[in-house]
């Protein structure tokens, strides 16, 4: 199979694999509301959050080895880089896991997340247990679907992503009247994903003989790491400040009927620029080799498209966001969370913003430049993160979408746009 027919099999599986990411995200959150309550649907979003301050530990280094292989031809040397980046995942998730579990035992959960007397207050540190176990296979199917990805071939993650989505679906669908509990919906929503990537992603690193565990080398450890931690702050610390951080803050310190809005639609947000993210990842890969090769004619031709797909994404969003975006969404959650018009609005234009950074970070990763991105991103996440905490300390409920829309523009756009246009001219690369 060609480059081109890998790349297009891959972003057609990944377009269904999120759609029925999205398809299970949008079935499971009004049926959370539902049998909950939004005092636990709140709860529900803040326990899987949790799970992104976890992934936190993984600094980028899941995009720090799949960059490092894409570059590399000999079966020999991958399978070094693979045993290496296999182990490290392996001690990472390890780790983190077993220190999770012990912070369970030794702290009241409840009392942190301010649970103390709610009815869920015993369930919670089941539920924190679930998330730390399911976070240790996490880390093998991550390193995994680096690997696969770094071969071109996504589209068996994206396989072991919709199996699971569909299983998923079905289960909330038939039995939603059993599930009266936060760990009961983490354990539906949250763990078959894992659970169905790490065996399909370990049935093909075993059948394609690319694991060699015991050919793993610590400089190389060391290596990705240092790597790792620019695509860190690029994405998984800026990813933690923005979309992480603030369901904790906001969900603790603002009114309930503000929190849940925000928290609904953030998760929506989310999953929408995973989809994204998930049409721009193969792409990198499939630029890296081409700049390698010096193939100026696809690079051209494949940058220019995914320069009109996003900005055809960013007009389809603000289209809908103000239009029709809030009715649906309070039809959709059965009146339990009502929507308002411009808070929805303003959230379709920051998903806007999000759709231009999935283009900027796609760019400049495959270019090796995506150490100025990070900077960028860093600060940009750090004076939003700094002004909602202003606002939550002065009790004042300001929409958190309009904060992160107001340092994109100071801080990203304008920046980042100049910074790509000299890099594709050093290269002969048009940028029409």
């Amino acid at each position: 199979m060609d480059k081109n027919a890998r790349l297009k099999l891959s972003l057609a599986s990944s377009f269904i694999s999120k759609v029925l990411t999205l398809s299970l995200q949008v079935l499971a959150m009004p049926i959370v509301v539902e049998q909950l309550g939004q005092s636990g649907f709140v709860l529900y979003a803040m326990l899987l959050s949790i799970n992104s301050w976890l992934l936190l530990s993984t600094a980028g280094l899941s995009p720090a080895v799949m960059v490092k292989l894409s570059g590399i031809n000999s079966i020999a040397r991958k399978r070094s880089w693979i045993a290496s980046g296999y182990f490290l995942f392996f001690l990472i998730g390890a780790v983190v896991a077993i220190i999770s579990v012990f912070f369970s035992a030794a702290f009241d959960l409840g009392a942190l997340l301010g649970y103390v007397n709610s009815s869920f207050s015993n369930d919670i540190q089941l539920a924190f247990i679930i998330i730390s176990a399911g976070f240790f296979l996490q880390c093998l199917s991550i390193v995994s679907d680096a690997i696969i990805l770094s071969e071109q071939k996504q589209y068996v993650t994206n396989l072991s992503v919709s199996c699971s989505a569909i299983f998923s679906i079905g289960y909330l669908y038939i039995f939603s009247a059993q599930l009266t509990s936060p760990s009961d919906f983490v354990l539906v929503v949250f763990i078959p994903s894992i659970a169905v990537r790490f065996i399909l992603g370990s049935i093909f690193l075993i059948k394609n003989k690319l694991l060699v565990i015991n050919q793993y080398k610590i400089i190389k450890m060391k290596i990705l790491v240092k790597n790792g931690l620019r695509f860190f702050k690029a994405g998984s610390l800026t990813n933690f400040l923005l979309h992480v951080l603030p369901v904790v803050i906001i969900g603790k310190a603002y009114s309930e009927s503000f929190s849940s809005q925000y928290v609904s639609i953030n998760s929506f947000i989310v999953l929408a620029s995973s989809l994204v993210s998930m049409l721009c990842l193969p792409l990198i890969p499939a630029l890296r080799s081409s700049i390698v090769k010096k193939d100026t004619k696809w690079l051209n031709v494949a940058i220019s498209r995914l320069r009109k797909y996003c900005l055809l994404i960013i007009f389809i969003a603000a289209a809908i966001g103000w239009t029709f975006a809030n009715y649906i969404l309070t039809k959709l959650f059965n009146e339990n969370i009502e929507y308002n018009y411009y808070f929805v609005g303003v959230a379709s234009i920051y998903f806007a913003t999000l759709v231009w950074s999935n283009y900027s970070y796609c760019i400049l990763s495959a270019f090796g430049k995506v150490e100025y991105l990070s900077h960028v991103f860093l600060v940009k996440s750090l004076c939003s993160i700094s002004a909602i905490f202003i606002f939550t300390f002065l009790n004042i409920e300001v929409n958190p979408f309009l904060i992160f829309i107001l340092f994109f523009s100071l801080f990203e756009f304008i920046q980042v746009k100049r910074f790509i246009k000299i890099t594709l001219h050093e290269k002969n690369i048009n940028y029409n």
